[in-house]
């Protein structure tokens, strides 16, 4: 078995040498057939879209449709080239008027989805019809879908037709139409009702692999329960892209908050849209938060309160409901004054409170901490301390930070908070000056021995002379001369020696130079004992000198970090540098009973895998600069409570007063520091 396996692979590295030949002399077929190999990295050959794309381009420059098509989706989805929709579609055209079928059909696609240009039924289904008598069978399959449920306006519902094209489609193998037919004979649509038949054709379906879109979400949601968000991303994107409403309603979340996939607005917002075209009201929630802060599409309040209207409306959950009228004050709250939306709508703090009042009732706790906000300053509702400070209190009760903070500013910080705050500093303080009077104490001790700092004295003949011998030097053997100017300098300099305090400085400055005259000078035996002392304190001097660098570098670093984090989570709470929500929905709605759309052709147009032909993914908004402002956002924070007049602006004064007060008092003791 092992020597047949090694002749099966010698042989074809041998094929694909000759079809390396064969494409590098300029055939477009081989040419065409070596980018499909490096594309899927098939039969050895190193998978490298980029090499693929090459190949394709030599082809299709020789006119070979299939390297047309293949460019034209390398374009679409991005893969092996730049993103380029127009480019891919001029590829597509071009492959499309040789009569390439599956051109034909990917054509269809992005008409019916509107990829860059304007979304077009009628265009869509006139291409399936085209690839569809070009023999492909995924065209044939899906207008078998589409007739049997009707497009108004482009397609009457024909159950019989529909019958007809999925037994065609089924016949070559499509497992889809196989689930699709059995369905049909089920309910007796465009047949006589047959359940026999019916079971049969549900059993070549599971044969053939056929999973359909239910399972694909419930697979989903099992993964989500077990926290796998990457598995569980992957099968809601399968089903949705089978057209399933709750699976697009859960990964438009899933990509709003960056949950298995990397956070990409763009497309949540685009599978928000979809889902809710599919009937999944609880999905206009993500359209409204998208419409909300301006991610994926632009900011427009007025348009994201109709948006929350229309999921209050049409969801049965309680907590999104909630999470809508939270976001309808929001909106109100704000007017035209914050995302940076164009519009003039003044705020209205009456709507505001009575949407929060609502949410409040239903737990929501930032609802409570916002209401409670309104009753202190007395904005939209009269102003009512006691009621602000009940608010508080619940929402504290329900783990909100900001309302702590907001309870501690009303009744006054405890002497525990007030420890915990100076606590620290004082000890910080209090041991950088021990450490300072220690060394300060040691290297005055050190220095009392130094001859340089010593006063002159004749009676001690082993200490080194009171001053520098000249370096000019008479003769060998000469006793040393000094000139008139020389004397008079030295005169000088042990009258300065003589006080204190200048001694004090020279033995802090000149320990180094004890060292270098103590090897440098005589070698008779008091030289060598000066030598020795010397060396003795200087070996001690650059131990002590490394261990207070250390010392101090450390403590140093303690205390930025120490501060630094301060900073950050008193920043954490500024509008500034705030996330745009904190309502990430706990889990993905539970799964319910398929709409009639699940169960229609359109329901089923792109089955799991088709909608890969289709890249829409673009890059989302970065969050590098929230958390890169946080650092920085108390002084502003604090300048803004300064200069700001409006009404708009009394929130933020009150929020930020007590910040600037604890920031006041901390850069004084840092400064002390």
């Amino acid at each position: 078995m092992a020597g047949q396996a090694a002749k099966k692979q010698s042989s074809e590295k041998q094929e694909i040498e000759k079809l390396r030949k064969k494409a590098e002399a300029g055939d477009a077929v081989a040419q065409n057939q070596m980018g499909d190999l490096h594309w899927d990295g098939l039969h050895g050959v190193e998978k490298n879209q980029e090499t693929a794309f090459e190949w394709f381009s030599k082809a299709a420059e020789q006119g070979n449709a299939d390297a047309e098509y293949s460019m034209g989706f390398a374009f679409l989805s991005g893969q092996g080239a730049g993103r380029d929709l127009e480019q891919g579609r001029t590829m597509l055209h071009r492959a499309a008027e040789k009569g390439h079928a599956k051109s034909m059909r990917q054509l269809a696609q992005v008409h019916f989805s509107g990829m860059g240009v304007p979304q077009s039924t009628a265009k869509a289904v006139e291409l399936w019809s085209q690839a569809a008598s070009a023999g492909d069978v995924d065209s044939i399959a899906i207008l078998g879908k589409l007739y049997s449920v009707g497009i108004p306006g482009t397609i009457e519902q024909d159950h019989a037709k529909a019958f007809e094209l999925l037994k065609k489609a089924a016949a070559s193998g499509d497992s889809n139409s196989m689930h699709l037919l059995g369905q049909a004979y089920e309910h007796g649509k465009g047949c006589s009702a047959n359940e026999k038949e019916a079971m049969q054709w549900y059993a070549r379906a599971d044969a053939k692999g056929y999973v359909s879109a239910d399972s694909h979400h419930m697979l989903g949601i099992n993964f989500y329960k077990q926290k796998k968000m990457g598995e569980a991303a992957k099968c809601f994107m399968a089903a949705a892209r089978a057209r399933h409403p709750v699976a697009a309603g859960n990964i438009a979340r899933f990509f709003y908050w960056g949950r298995g996939v990397e956070q990409d607005y763009h497309m949540a917002f685009h599978w928000a849209n979809e889902a809710v075209k599919l009937g999944e009201t609880d999905a206009a929630q993500t359209v409204a938060m998208c419409h909300e802060y301006g991610n994926g599409t632009a900011a427009d309040h007025q348009l994201a309160m109709q948006w929350y209207l229309f999921c209050i409306q049409g969801t049965e959950e309680a907590n999104i409901k909630a999470q809508c009228m939270d976001g309808l004050g929001r909106c109100a709250y704000k007017g035209s004054h914050h995302d940076y939306v164009q519009d003039k709508v003044p705020e209205d703090f009456s709507q505001a409170a009575y949407w929060w009042g609502r949410a409040a009732e239903l737990g929501v706790k930032d609802a409570m901490n916002r209401l409670a906000k309104l009753h202190y300053r007395g904005r939209g509702v009269p102003k009512d301390v006691v009621k602000a400070k009940e608010l508080w209190g619940r929402a504290a009760a329900k783990g909100c930070e900001e309302a702590k903070e907001s309870l501690r500013d009303l009744e006054g910080y405890s002497v525990f908070d007030k420890l915990k705050v100076w606590l620290p500093t004082l000890l910080v303080a209090l041991l950088l000056i021990i450490i300072v009077a220690y060394f300060a104490i040691q290297y005055h001790e050190m220095s009392k021995d130094s001859w340089f700092a010593k006063m002159p004295s004749e009676d001690a003949p082993d200490e080194p002379p009171s001053s520098r011998p000249s370096h000019r030097i008479v003769g060998h053997g000469a006793s040393p001369e000094f000139s008139a100017p020389e004397m008079a300098k030295s005169q000088r300099l042990e009258r300065l020696t003589t006080a204190w305090h200048w001694r004090v400085w020279c033995s802090l400055v000149m320990l180094d130079a004890d060292c270098w005259w103590a090897a440098s000078e005589g070698t008779d035996a008091a030289a060598a004992e000066r030598r020795q002392k010397v060396e003795d304190k200087c070996r001690f001097t650059t131990l002590m000198n490394g261990w207070i660098t250390l010392v101090v570098a450390l403590l140093l670093l303690t205390i930025v970090a120490y501060f630094a984090i301060q900073y950050h989570e008193m920043s954490k709470d500024s509008w500034f540098a705030k996330m745009p929500s904190e309502h990430a929905p706990d889990e993905p709605p539970p799964a319910r009973p398929p709409t009639a759309s699940s169960d229609t052709a359109l329901s089923g147009v792109f089955g799991a895998g088709n909608g890969e032909h289709l890249a829409l993914g673009t890059a989302g908004h970065g969050l590098a600069l929230a958390h890169l402002v946080q650092f920085g956002v108390m002084d502003a924070d604090c300048w803004w409570a300064a200069s700001e007049e409006t009404d708009a602006a009394a929130e933020r004064r009150q929020k930020v007063e007590g910040k600037c007060r604890f920031t006041t008092r901390m850069n004084g003791w840092n400064t002390l520091g």
